[in-house]
């Protein structure tokens, strides 16, 4: 026959068993914050199209050649050749001049420009040119 567990430890045991179930039912059924979608953009008849994870999400802009995005900002060239920076769809900044193609990487927008040099900018401010 065996002896029966102590009071303190069965209370110990108890309470630790439920708190790690609500714990893990508590991150189970959290949305994810920042869920990994793949984000894309593309060019038609003058406005950007924003697709994520295949499915249509949103147009905008006018006039447009071109776009990029890393996820998060969709940088966008305009026919006179300015940078269009845009967030959740929403006009942020526009800067730059002879621009004719654009790609975003980091948090730093590359605009190619007609001389064949590329502009680097960072928060709209021309960081470098190479």
């Amino acid at each position: 026959m065996s002896s029966p567990i102590p009071n303190q430890r069965r209370d110990f045991l108890r309470n630790f068993t439920a708190a790690f179930v609500l714990a893990v039912l508590s991150v189970l059924t959290l949305p994810p914050a920042m869920a990994a979608e793949a984000s894309t953009v593309r060019v038609k008849d003058g406005h950007v199209q924003e697709y994520v994870n295949g499915s249509l999400r949103r147009s905008y802009g006018s006039d447009i050649v071109d776009a990029s995005t890393d996820g998060k900002i969709v940088a966008a060239v305009t026919k006179q050749g300015r940078i269009q920076e845009y967030v959740n769809g929403s006009l942020r900044r526009s800067y730059g001049s002879d621009v004719v193609r654009v790609r975003v990487s980091g948090g730093s927008v590359f605009g190619d420009l007609k001389n064949g040099r590329t502009a680097e900018y960072v928060n709209g401010s021309l960081r470098r040119t190479f």
